[in-house]
């Protein structure tokens, strides 16, 4: 064979095995760019998740603050018809009376959840002496050898 034939021969391969290659980079870009544009389209869709979450908490705190108002709202109410009802049984003069009565209950209250919170704290004492006695006890035990 003569150098020009082998020559040609092997830049046909050369151009051959490029074009294949060619093709198999032109498949890779293409799967990457299915794979980028399912990313970025699960992007857009946790975004707009994400929106929707927010969008449906404003809504959720409005809720509540409505809820929140209409207690509100009927406390006031029922406090000036409890106020009403004292006026009309009672007199004009027995209001001022009324909320001297209203603060003895709130102190006597407050009083009661004071002495609950000691009673609570003297009882969690009490569960920790005891947690330190067993564990006491068990430390003589097993020094001793008797477990």
């Amino acid at each position: 064979m003569d150098p020009i034939s082998t020559n040609m021969k092997a830049i046909s391969g050369g151009l051959n095995e490029a074009v294949k290659a060619g093709r198999e980079l032109d498949k890779s870009l293409k799967n990457v760019n299915n794979f980028m544009n399912e990313e970025v389209h699960n992007q857009a869709h946790l975004r707009a998740q994400q929106r929707k979450r927010e969008r449906m908490a404003e809504i959720q705190r409005e809720e509540l603050a409505k809820i929140r108002l209409d207690e509100k709202k009927q406390i006031e109410k029922r406090k000036f018809e409890i106020r009403n009802e004292i006026t009309q049984r009672y007199g004009k003069n027995s209001v001022s009376l009324f909320d001297k009565c209203v603060t003895e209950v709130k102190k006597e209250q407050d009083l009661e959840k004071k002495e609950q919170d000691k009673d609570k704290a003297k009882i969690s004492e009490l569960k920790w002496m005891c947690a330190l006695a067993a564990f006491v006890v068990t430390m003589v035990l097993y020094k001793t050898g008797l477990i």
